[in-house]
């Protein structure tokens, strides 16, 4: 059950939004412009785990762009986070990685953007409660 279900906050409100995106380091050796560059056979990719919110967002993309099992195929490490991926991608470790467009702006000196389209991004959305109550349990 939900806080607010359980009247131990206000109505959330979003408050901020964010977008789905894929960093390669800044000298980008696979020479990826694209998300399709992704499906390139030998292309090694770093992705957060389904069980975390960025990697479910990724499945969901990438399904509805018709191009999960390509890029699944090219996927050599999956992270508990979104950090990870980009200290992978920044290090050179992989040739790209799916992030935040937030965790991006943390090291734009070492990552380069590679932006989604705009019809396949999924709505990211951070909402935000005031405590009315707190739970005695």
């Amino acid at each position: 059950m939900s806080l607010y279900a359980q009247g131990l906050v206000e109505k959330p409100v979003n408050f901020t939004r964010n977008t789905l995106a894929v960093v390669v380091p800044t000298a980008n050796p696979a020479g990826i412009k694209s998300i399709y560059d992704l499906t390139k056979p030998g292309v090694k990719i770093d992705e957060a785990a389904s069980t975390v919110p960025v990697g479910s967002y990724t499945v969901q993309v990438l399904n509805q762009m018709g191009i999960n099992a390509a890029i699944q195929a090219n996927v050599v490490s999956r992270e508990t986070s979104d950090a990870n991926v980009v200290a992978k991608v920044a290090l050179g470790q992989v040739d790209a990685g799916f992030v935040y467009l937030s965790d991006y702006v943390i090291d734009p000196t070492h990552l380069k953007l590679i932006r989604l389209p705009a019809w396949a991004q999924p709505k990211i959305t951070y909402a935000m409660a005031i405590v009315t109550m707190t739970s005695t349990t």
